[in-house]
């Protein structure tokens, strides 16, 4: 409750000091927006968002490297305050996907070891995958709160957006490449690789808070998922945040 407080406080004050700004520059005095009546607007209804993952409490025993990432893709529905139309809710559907990197590390997430969790075990003293990806991949369902500085231009626009998005798993994975031994020689090749697809210890919903800010098509966006990323006692309590950059379009 303290972060979600936090996060409302942080929008009311960004809302109130753009609008503000925006004022001042105009010199103009502020319209009755309950007058203003739009009826087609482009407003944020294809959302691409690509950016960095990150973990929270992850174990000791992983190795993460390199740059972890998503890509993400949503069509949205907004719909209009009638009585201000810079207010606006906006719903949708689409697919997100989650990325994480690792060196070294004996990742099981098909119940090879017969432990019953995925486990993540540093391998660098035998034979083992030098490289190691985490993938999965949701359908998504997000939902925004938004508010344009300017309806009438949303093209030119300050925006800010406050919302969630509930998903469901439809693949995950674990891509492994290179087998080397303890020495780190390549024992089949650099090009060798191995993928196991299992959803077997994956949460299969992901509920996560998000929060965009931004100007016209280009927005700066970033998510906490609420929801662990494997299920209760199938593995370490792992929570997922995202920030990268969106680009919105019609």
């Amino acid at each position: 409750m303290t972060k979600l407080s936090a996060v409302l406080i942080i929008t009311a004050f960004l809302i109130t000091d753009c609008e503000a700004q925006q004022t001042k520059e105009s010199g103009k005095q502020k319209p009755k927006w309950s007058d203003v009546k739009l009826t087609r607007r482009a407003n944020d209804h294809i959302m691409i968002q690509y950016g960095y993952d990150g973990w929270i409490t992850s174990p000791d025993t992983l190795n993460p490297t390199g740059f972890h990432r998503h890509l993400n893709a949503y069509a949205m529905f907004d719909i209009l305050f009638k009585t201000d139309p810079r207010w606006s809710v906006a719903i949708g559907a689409g697919v997100g996907s989650h990325k994480m990197n690792f060196e070294n590390t004996a990742i099981d997430i098909v119940n090879r070891n017969g432990k019953g969790v995925a486990t993540f075990n540093d391998a660098s003293k035998v034979d083992h995958f030098k490289k190691s990806q985490v993938n999965a991949v949701w359908l998504e369902a997000p939902i925004e709160l938004r508010y344009l500085f300017n309806p009438m231009n949303s093209n030119k626009s300050w925006k800010i957006a406050v919302g969630a998005k509930v998903g469901t798993a439809i693949a995950g994975y674990v891509k492994n490449k290179d087998f080397v031994n303890a020495s780190g020689q390549s024992l089949y090749g650099s090009k060798y690789q191995m993928k196991e697809k299992s959803k077997l210890y994956y949460n299969n919903t992901r509920l996560a808070a998000t929060l965009r800010f931004g100007y016209g098509n280009f927005t700066a966006y970033g998510a906490y998922q609420l929801t662990p990323f494997f299920k209760e006692g199938s593995g370490p309590q792992i929570n997922v945040w995202s920030a990268g950059l969106c680009i919105s379009a019609l």
